[in-house]
């Protein structure tokens, strides 16, 4: 089961998942499997309209954002896609000055990911719901970005992920493993 999930010819795990209106589809516990797979996994909902994405919305806290991910979107990156990474400040840590957010993000991201369609956007709200209005309707983000067990999957997706991510959330859902 996770040898193949994980063989070295395995890029990425694109799974249908059923919105909260929908019973799931199948008997698989989809975070018993995104707990083992050592690849991308996008989760898709069901009833989402699939379009190319124009924006895709890394959400991280940009003191944990990482190179890997961001290169991984870059190579994912067929040229016309805008990477957003939206800085959204995780629980307990204090926010950072603006200013300081800025210079972090092109002293760390600039020098390290050479990719001239991505973007910072620091998001001050401390409510992890309006921040995420924010991106979706705001940034009209196409794909969420985050990272398995790491602070913004822990609210993008709560409680188990076999029943799906809230139903606001009506684009695909890209997790990247820690």
């Amino acid at each position: 089961r996770g040898t193949y999930l994980n063989g070295p010819k395995t890029r990425m795990v694109v799974p249908g998942v059923p919105t909260n209106s929908q019973q799931p589809t199948s008997q698989i516990n989809l975070q018993s499997v995104l707990t083992r797979v050592q690849c991308p996994f996008l989760m898709i909902p069901c009833d989402a309209v699939i379009r190319p994405p124009e924006r895709i919305a890394y959400l991280a806290d940009r003191r944990y954002a990482q190179i890997p991910v961001l290169n991984f979107l870059k190579r994912m990156n067929a040229g016309n896609e805008n990477v957003i990474l939206a800085h959204i400040c995780a629980q307990g840590l204090p926010e950072l000055d603006k200013q300081y957010a800025v210079d972090l993000f092109n002293a760390g991201v600039g020098r390290n990911v050479q990719n001239s369609r991505l973007f910072f956007s620091q998001l001050r709200v401390k409510d992890f719901a309006v921040c995420l209005d924010q991106v979706l309707n705001g940034m009209d983000a196409d794909v969420l970005v985050c990272v398995n067990h790491h602070y913004h999957f822990q609210k993008l997706i709560p409680g188990n992920i076999g029943s799906s991510p809230s139903a606001e959330i009506c684009i695909p859902v890209l997790v990247c493993p820690q």
